[in-house]
């Protein structure tokens, strides 16, 4: 039989056979305890944000007006695409939807953390602490997606995360 560690030093050093019925449930079940459900929701909502990174990255340079797109849009996406892609940036971006202002650029500069990307950072970091972000929620939110891109680096240099997935049966 193989066997693999169940969560390695972070969940205890117990072992089970990767072949026998509850070894998915019981990674499961650990991984889900040790990483808990605000931890699990925040990962599904940056891994989600992972491929809007640089459409977050925006609203923090200065335009001639909020109805024209900032100057590295207009010089790094092609004429017909500037239009909708700033248009979307500003719909998503926008304070008064579900997410307020800081929750947005605090998750927009955990992604860029982890893309990274330097500029997105410091425009980010700035943004965020405009609208009233702290510095102890600028580390937090960093954090946060360390923690997260760790654990997705873990899992996916173990076997891609299929054997703790929730959905597998």
């Amino acid at each position: 039989m193989d066997w693999k560690p169940l969560g390695g030093r972070h969940c205890g050093a117990q072992t089970e056979p990767i072949d026998s019925p509850g070894a998915s449930v019981s990674r499961s079940v650990a991984l889900q305890y040790y990483l808990g459900r605000s931890v699990m929701s925040v990962m599904r909502t940056l891994l989600a944000s992972a491929g809007l990174a640089l459409l977050l990255a925006l609203a923090t340079e200065p335009s001639v007006s909020a109805q024209e797109a900032p100057e590295w849009m207009k010089q790094t996406l092609p004429e017909q695409a500037l239009k909708p892609h700033w248009d979307e940036s500003r719909a998503v971006m926008n304070p008064t939807g579900a997410l307020d202002a800081k929750t947005k650029q605090l998750i927009a500069l955990g992604v860029a953390a982890q893309i990274p990307c330097a500029y997105c950072v410091s425009a980010h970091t700035k943004a965020a602490k405009a609208a009233g972000a702290t510095d102890a929620q600028i580390k937090e939110a960093i954090a946060t997606a360390a923690l997260v891109r760790f654990n997705s680096t873990m899992l996916n240099g173990s076997d891609g995360g299929t054997e703790w997935s929730p959905q597998r049966k």
